[in-house]
């Protein structure tokens, strides 16, 4: 978003403009940098689907069965904005309607209730509310990249297939990507590969902060696969008192005096 700060332009601001920047502030939460960029879009005139849509696109592309208007939004999309791989589960509001949805990686639970006097509950678990099994009108779970959405004003529940498709077909997305895209033929082909000075390189990656977790979990497998590398947060390191490895003395002291004691060996 710092990037595009420089293009951001508005006939009724003008030189004002300049005063909501910057769009997002620094040392903020994923989530905060999220709501941030979802407000300048959607203060910008577009809806909070198609807002939302643009920050966290669902897995789109030839392999995917997606309708092409779809398609077409998402390609369209894509030279505006690089997908917000950030908080997995999302819920956003703006007083007029609210919606939840999952990211493309879908590495959160996320499970929806609808009751028959009109009552929707949205978890990670099921069961975090007492409902009678005859006041259940339907059940289900989000799916990764999907959305729900909730018209307060008109009373409605809109699933994913059917506020995307409306989204999608508002404009005409797809016509537009194919007048404009540009093919580029034999491109890498005449390109040579660059030399590689190892120790160099070595150098600069210390220089930049590399570390040999990073370019075995992350570089690597982009340039095997030519995609990014799925994971999720956590600690999974096996105990200090266990590894091979020199260790810091703070990597061996647990949560706890008897965690303490079991990995000191006291």
């Amino acid at each position: 978003m710092k990037a595009r700060e420089t293009e951001l332009k508005s006939d009724l601001f003008g030189e004002d403009i300049k005063k909501i920047l910057p769009i997002i502030k620094e040392n903020q939460s994923d989530s905060a940098c999220l709501d941030n960029a979802l407000e300048l879009f959607a203060s910008a005139g577009r809806s909070l689907p198609h807002s939302i849509m643009m920050l966290v696109p669902q897995p789109w592309g030839d392999e995917f069965h997606l309708g092409n208007d779809l398609k077409g939004f998402y390609d369209y999309h894509a030279g505006l904005m690089e997908p917000w791989d950030g908080p997995a589960a999302l819920a956003f509001y703006d007083g007029k309607s609210i919606g939840a949805m999952l990211d493309r990686n879908g590495l959160r639970p996320a499970r929806y209730t609808i009751t028959k006097d009109n009552f929707i509950v949205l978890a990670s678990e099921a069961g975090v509310l007492d409902i009678p099994a005859e006041n259940i009108k339907q059940k289900g779970h989000i799916r990764s990249g999907h959305m729900i959405y909730v018209d307060l004003e008109k009373q409605r529940i809109h699933f994913n297939s059917e506020i995307k498709n409306r989204v999608a077909r508002k404009e005409p997305y797809r016509r537009w990507v194919d007048e404009n895209k540009i093919a580029l033929h034999g491109f890498s082909d005449s390109v040579e590969a660059p030399l590689i000075n190892k120790k160099q390189l070595i150098r600069q990656m210390k220089l930049f902060g590399y570390t040999r977790e990073e370019v075995n979990m992350v570089v690597m497998p982009m340039a095997l696969a030519g995609r990014e590398a799925t994971g999720s947060m956590g600690n999974d390191a096996a105990l200090a008192v266990l590894s091979e490895k020199p260790q810091l003395l703070y990597n061996y002291i647990g949560v706890s005096n008897s965690t303490l004691a079991v990995e000191l060996g006291i």
